[in-house]
C-alpha cells in the first residue's frame, strides 16, 4: 500500500469519527429556534447529504465484489454478506449492489477507469440531486426497452432522465420514464430476445400451510398453453375436488357446474387487462 493509499486512508476513518460525532450532536441540538421555512430548508440540505452518501457505497460494494468472495466474507451470496453485516433485507441488499453496477465506478480488466454505466445519473447523485428511487426507476426502464433501440437512442433517454431527475419528485419521473418507455414502442414490438429477458420463475418461501407462492412471467407460448389448459380443466363443474366423483373429462352435469363454489383464482385466473401509459400521461 502506497503512502498516498495510507493517507487516504487515515483520513477517510478520520473524517468518519468526526460524521459519527457531528450527526450525535445534530441529534441531540435543539430546533425549536427555526421557524417552518426554516426546517424545511434545513431537511432539504440534509437531503442533499443523504442522496450523496451512497456514491461511497459504490465504492465499497465494487471493490468487495472484485477482491473477494462472499464466502470469504462469511456467507453464500454478496447480498447475503451486507444482509448479514448490515442488518438489512436481502431485497435491500441486491438493490444496493444493483445501484451500484448502474452508477458506481468501474474498471477495465486492466485497472483503467470507465464512466459508469449511467454517467449522468451517476453525477447527480454524486451532488445530491438524484434519489435512490430516480436510479432504481431507470436501471427498470433500460430492462424493458426494447433491442431495436440503438444505443444513441438509450444514451440520449439516460441524459433526459438526469436532467428530469433533478427537477421532480419521483412520483412524477416515474410517470414521465413510463410514457417515454411507451414512446420508444408504440406498436409493442418485442423480439424473442426481448422476451427472454423478461421470462422468470420466482418461488416463494413455504407458508404457514404448507402453500408456497409461484410467480411467472411467461412467454406468449407458454401462456397460451396455461389458457388452453385452463380453458379444459378450470370451466365450472370440471375437476372439483369436493365432487365425490369429480369430472375429468367431457361435460359435467348441471348440478356440479351450480354447486361449484370455487373462485376464479382456484379455476381460471382471469388474464388482467394490458395497461400501457397513454401518449399523453393521462391515467
Amino acid at each position: 500500500m502506497g503512502s498516498s493509499a495510507v493517507a487516504d486512508k487515515e483520513a477517510m476513518l478520520a473524517a468518519l469519527a468526526q460524521w459519527e460525532t457531528l450527526t450525535a450532536q445534530m441529534n441531540r441540538l435543539s430546533i425549536d429556534g427555526f421557524g417552518p421555512l426554516e426546517l424545511l430548508e434545513l431537511q432539504q440540505r440534509r437531503e442533499a447529504v443523504h442522496r450523496a452518501q451512497p456514491v461511497l457505497d459504490h465504492k465499497i460494494y465494487q471493490r468487495l465484489r472484485t477482491e473477494c468472495t462472499p464466502t470469504e466474507l462469511g456467507a453464500t451470496t454478496y447480498h447475503a454478506v451486507l444482509s448479514q453485516r448490515l442488518r438489512i433485507s436481502t431485497t435491500e441488499a441486491r438493490r444496493r449492489l444493483d445501484d451500484a453496477d448502474a452508477v458506481g465506478p468501474r474498471t477495465t480488466m486492466t485497472g483503467e477507469p470507465l464512466e459508469p454505466v449511467l454517467p449522468n445519473m451517476a453525477r447527480g447523485q454524486t451532488h445530491g440531486l438524484i434519489s435512490t428511487e430516480h436510479i432504481e426507476k431507470v436501471r427498470w426502464f433500460f430492462t424493458k426497452v426494447p433491442s431495436f433501440v440503438d444505443y444513441r437512442k438509450r444514451a440520449a433517454c439516460e441524459r433526459e432522465f438526469a436532467r428530469l431527475a433533478v427537477e421532480v419528485a419521483s412520483n412524477e419521473f416515474s410517470r414521465a420514464v413510463d410514457k417515454k418507455l411507451y414512446l420508444l414502442n408504440q406498436d409493442g414490438e418485442f423480439t424473442e430476445k426481448d422476451r427472454a429477458k423478461s421470462r422468470s420463475v420466482r418461488i416463494g418461501r413455504q407458508n404457514a400451510d404448507g402453500t408456497v407462492d409461484v410467480h411467472i412471467t411467461a412467454t406468449p407460448e407458454l401462456a397460451s398453453l396455461i389458457e388452453a389448459v385452463k380453458a379444459k380443466l378450470g370451466a365450472p363443474g370440471i375437476c372439483n375436488p369436493d365432487d365425490e366423483q369429480p369430472t375429468v373429462d367431457g361435460a359435467p352435469s348441471d348440478e356440479q357446474a351450480r354447486t361449484d363454489t370455487r373462485t376464479q383464482a382456484h379455476t381460471r385466473p382471469r388474464r388482467p387487462r394490458r395497461c400501457v401509459p397513454c401518449p399523453t400521461g393521462q391515467r
